[in-house]
């Protein structure tokens, strides 16, 4: 894991994973702005899994005992800890891949055991921009080296129209839930109601603030001139509506 975005969007998707994932745009009139993406990411049912999978190969059907659900704490905390991963040179390496028109402005990479919490913040001359934020697959990868495909572009499904005074901004339906339980389900049938457990925590949050007028958008909620689209697994199983806000200039 060399560069930064790869590792937050790695350890997101490298579910059963609970947490948040926050996407925050700040727009200015000309369309410029800032972009944010926060994760906050705990492990604990990770372990949980590692520790029932290990146990199902061995043919065993009993509960997981609180030994063996240390056991594999130990050996994922021992793990993460040997992850060889400069800091530094992935910051540099982030900032290098970046398109042009956006700048890194900063970043946060923190962890206490099985808990972790990521945030990158980039500037962009036009959102437009932010579909071309792209990690290379070779580096987005988890502790299992499974490449995160399509997923390693956190803004690329956010397409942006300008017609005359009118601007509209809308992300694709999000449908991870279905996608993870199909995936875990295929690999071990024992993984899917881990996944489900899992996903019972996991949430996402998307953020948009403009000055302009709002003509229509389908958020959760809207405070001031911010509109807030919240996900969980209530409204995310089967796929989400998406982002949609039809703004006036």
């Amino acid at each position: 894991m060399k560069k930064i975005l790869a590792v937050a969007l790695a350890a997101a998707l490298s579910l059963p994973a609970c947490g948040q994932i926050e996407y925050s745009i700040a727009l200015e009139e000309d369309l410029s702005g800032t972009a944010t993406l926060d994760m906050g990411l705990n492990l604990e049912k990770l372990a949980y899994a590692l520790a029932s999978i290990q146990k199902a190969f061995t043919g065993d059907t009993t509960e997981i005992t609180e030994e063996e659900l240390a056991t594999a704490r130990e050996d994922l905390i021992s793990e993460m800890d040997a992850d060889e991963w400069n800091e530094e040179e992935a910051l540099a390496d982030a900032k290098a891949d970046l398109p042009e028109g956006v700048e890194m402005v900063e970043f946060s990479n923190t962890r206490e055991d099985l808990s972790m919490q990521f945030r990158v913040r980039l500037a962009f001359d036009h959102i437009s921009k932010l579909n071309e934020v792209e990690i290379d697959p070779d580096d987005a990868t988890g502790t299992d080296g499974v490449t995160s495909g399509e997923e390693t572009r956190p803004f690329g499904r956010l397409e942006v129209i300008e017609e005359g005074n009118t601007i509209v901004l809308r992300n694709d339906p999000l449908d991870p839930i279905d996608e993870q339980i199909e995936e875990a389900s295929s690999q071990l049938g024992a993984m899917e109601s881990m996944v489900e457990s899992a996903l019972e925590d996991f949430s996402v949050v998307f953020r948009i603030e403009a000055p302009f007028e709002i003509l229509e958008h389908n958020a959760t909620r809207q405070e001031g001139n911010t509109l807030i689209w919240e996900y969980d697994e209530s409204n995310l199983e089967g796929g989400s509506d998406g982002v949609f806000v039809r703004y006036q200039r």
